[in-house]
């Protein structure tokens, strides 16, 4: 990191800007405190609701063109463990659904995302695609790039 200062009117680069600081934090904890509070293992009930804010009682999984079975979304669990470490950040979840008819399955749904902090170093984070474990098949899903604040 360089420490280039401007003319006789000007601060340094460092002055005015964390990249070019040599004691900045590169830890993402260092550059707000919002990661760290919110850092942990969270457990929870939930339920999915229509857009009219009505309680959608069930929801069809379709695991291929022929095989699909209903699951209760009324009171479902999550377990969400969200961990930073230096200048990287993991949230992983798990959705337990139970089944909404005896004699049926439940459902299982997982994901994963990795995220890792900018080079401004003014706390956002970067967030990979997300791996996401659904529908009984197995298969990752890439999710898309977007930038947490």
């Amino acid at each position: 990191m360089g420490n280039k200062c401007g003319g006789m009117r000007e601060p340094c680069l460092s002055d005015t800007d964390p990249r070019f600081d040599e004691d900045s934090d590169f830890s993402i904890n260092g550059q707000t405190d919002i990661f760290n509070r919110a850092s942990g293992l969270y457990r929870y009930e939930g339920t999915i609701y229509h857009a009219n804010g009505t309680v959608q009682p069930t929801t069809t999984i379709d695991i291929n063109e022929t095989l699909s079975f209903p699951v209760d979304t009324t009171n479902f669990f999550n377990f969400l463990n969200y961990t930073v470490d230096g200048t990287r950040a993991y949230l992983s979840y798990v959705n337990l659904y139970g089944p909404a008819f005896p004699f049926t399955p439940g459902w299982v749904q997982a994901s994963s995302t990795y995220s890792t902090s900018t080079f401004e170093l003014d706390g956002r984070l970067m967030t990979s695609p997300s791996q996401f474990v659904g529908l009984g098949n197995g298969t990752w899903r890439p999710g898309e790039w977007s930038p947490t604040t």
